[in-house]
């Protein structure tokens, strides 16, 4: 298994440790298939290569009856779960899907490789001798160039590019424990004892303002790479958001020329250090909003969604302006409730989060924009000046306003209170995510094989249940009574199933949607799992089976007149259809049947 312990030269295996830090959950997973797709277009060599680290593993495939020394022969979808599990502790096999996988991605090598030679890093590649990387970046150095290649390159998926830059530069980042291990060596206050014990004639003091000089001048290099970090992280968050979030963003009318890594480069450093906060705060803000913001199907959901859906976008829309006068230029770190590390005054934003009520008529904090102040600050009325009575409480003077005006500003302020225990309760929600993945590091720390299990059908109804929690959004599973997914159903190669439904989800799914263009979906899904699809049934058959061949949903029936599977026999073992509709107006995949067969004349 991986040596927990650091090394200057880590071996390629630990790789799946640093993936887990830095990555989405699934990417590795989801990179192995990807390489195992990848054989036949890669060189003879490199397949060769990956063939053997599969047969010197010793990589068992149960699925199919695959021996030992054959097992490079079985599908990708087999050889994945079996794969990624003997990369935990075969270097040899991790280089061979690394080498497979960088050859999949010519253009993404090179652009990574350029960027490395501009700035003069290492291009040497991981030491495959060895079999291992052949340093570590620290983690600043890191975060630096990884958020400078997203900030610049936008048209690549930002973990390909991370594992890139791992694979091109031969290095790989610090873990967090590794560095926390390691920082936990130096002992800045056993040095200055040392010092103060030297006498004054002592050899060693020759040297000590050189070392002094030195440790400065680190000091001083650290900062000014923690303020590029900072604006090259900002400059993928913004990037990250208007890729991710640009139909949110349009929708709510904002303008998104202004979201872009040139407008963030503008910025001074310390700006940018200080505008990640509301950044990130926006960006979980549209988080939530998007999956609430079409109508639910239910009315009783709608009601609830509608009520919340309003919240979200009067919040966002008060957060995206205050983030595009700061990228424009036209707002102070002051305005927007960032205030600059220098400056002895308090911001509004710390008015609201503290015990004491802010004053009236000052902008609330760009982190947390509260429903109450959807106008941008700029267009409201200069608010009177509150005065502060003994108990703390603001009261606003009768004659600088009129009631009505007294009367809605106490509005205002109470909606700042309420903001603020919004934000209280979203700084317990912060806390308990920080609790599950400090849990989930702890995972990771037992071994890649825990943190990377991908979940494994155990029969046909396990195949379905998951392809329901993975694909709500674009399948919906309506079963007729003629269908036969319990744990009784013998067919044998549930993966096979679950391959399927994933294509239906994704591949089939686009299609329909317009997003790609797949000329033959047959020859499609019989790459994904060697399955059939067939576009049509006879209406003669349908009518004489309307059970087989119809389900209904919310009252309307729906004709199944598409199906997908395999087998043409009786062997329920070895036969198996999957019927469905596509629903335009639902934009979803209604699945009506899934079993043997659909009766027909002949059966």
């Amino acid at each position: 298994m991986v040596s927990q312990t650091p090394a200057a030269s880590p071996r390629l295996s630990l790789f799946l440790r640093a993936a887990h830090e830095w990555m989405r959950e699934n990417y590795i997973p989801d990179m192995v298939l990807q390489a195992l797709d990848a054989r036949e277009q890669a060189s003879d060599e490199v397949k060769r290569a990956l063939d053997a680290a599969i047969r010197n593993s010793g990589v068992r495939v149960p699925e199919g009856g695959f021996r030992p020394q054959n097992a490079y022969l079985a599908p990708s979808h087999h050889l994945q779960a079996p794969v990624l599990r003997k990369m935990a502790e075969s270097d040899e096999l991790v280089w061979g899907i690394l080498r497979v996988w960088m050859g999949s991605k010519p253009e993404l090598c090179e652009a990574v490789t350029q960027q490395l030679q501009e700035n003069e890093e290492p291009i040497y590649g991981p030491d495959r001798k060895a079999g291992c990387f052949r340093g570590l970046w620290s983690v600043r150095d890191w975060e630096a160039n990884w958020g400078q290649f997203l900030a610049e390159h936008d048209a690549f998926d930002r973990d390909d590019v991370g594992l890139m830059l791992w694979c091109v530069s031969g290095k790989m980042p610090l873990l967090s424990s590794d560095a926390e291990n390691l920082l936990d060596k130096v002992d800045f206050a056993r040095w200055r004892e040392l010092l103060e014990g030297l006498p004054p004639d002592a050899p060693q003091w020759e040297q000590a303002r050189e070392f002094a000089a030195a440790v400065s001048e680190i000091v001083d290099s650290k900062e000014r790479q923690r303020a590029q970090v900072a604006v090259n992280i900002l400059k993928a968050k913004v990037v990250s958001i208007r890729e991710r979030y640009s139909e949110e963003l349009s929708y709510l009318e904002r303008d998104l020329d202004l979201w872009t890594a040139g407008t963030v480069a503008a910025l001074p450093s310390s700006v940018a250090a200080l505008a990640l906060e509301p950044f990130s705060q926006m960006e979980f803000l549209l988080a939530e909003y998007r999956p609430i913001r079409d109508q639910a199907e239910s009315r009783s959901e709608e009601q609830r969604r509608a009520s919340r859906r309003a919240e979200l976008e009067a919040e966002i829309i008060v957060a995206a302006g205050e983030m595009e006068r700061l990228l424009a230029g036209s707002l102070s770190p002051e305005e927007g409730g960032i205030r600059e590390a220098d400056s002895g005054e308090a911001a509004p934003a710390e008015a609201v989060r503290g015990n004491a009520e802010p004053e009236v008529g000052s902008v609330p904090a760009v982190s947390a924009p509260s429903a109450a102040t959807a106008s941008p600050p700029a267009a409201r009325e200069p608010a009177p000046k509150a005065e502060r009575s003994g108990n703390s409480q603001e009261t606003v003077q009768e004659t600088a306003a009129s009631p009505e005006e007294n009367a809605a500003l106490r509005l205002e302020v109470q909606a700042l209170r309420d903001e603020n225990e919004n934000l209280k309760a979203e700084l317990h929600s912060c806390k308990d995510n920080e609790e599950y993945w400090r849990n989930a590091y702890v995972a990771a720390a037992k071994g890649p094989e825990a943190v990377y299990a991908v979940p494994q059908p155990q029969d046909v109804n396990g195949a379905v249940a998951l392809a329901e929690e993975w694909f709500s959004d674009e399948l919906l599973f309506r079963l007729n009574s003629k269908s036969w997914i319990n744990k009784n159903n013998p067919y044998e190669d549930p993966q096979a199933v679950l391959d399927a439904l994933k294509w239906l989800a994704t591949t089939y799914y686009r299609s329909r949607t317009g997003e790609i263009s797949v000329p033959k979906l047959d020859d499609s899904i019989y790459e994904v799992c060697r399955w059939k699809y067939v576009s049509n049934q006879s209406d003669v058959t349908m009518g004489q089976y309307p059970s087989d061949y119809r389900t209904q949903v919310d009252g309307k029936t729906y004709r199944l007149e598409e199906h997908i599977g395999r087998g043409s026999s009786k062997d329920p073992a070895n036969t198996i259809r999957v019927a469905f509709h596509w629903d335009k107006e639902r934009r979803r995949v209604i699945i009506g049947y899934i079993g043997q067969h659909q009766q027909t004349d002949v059966t």
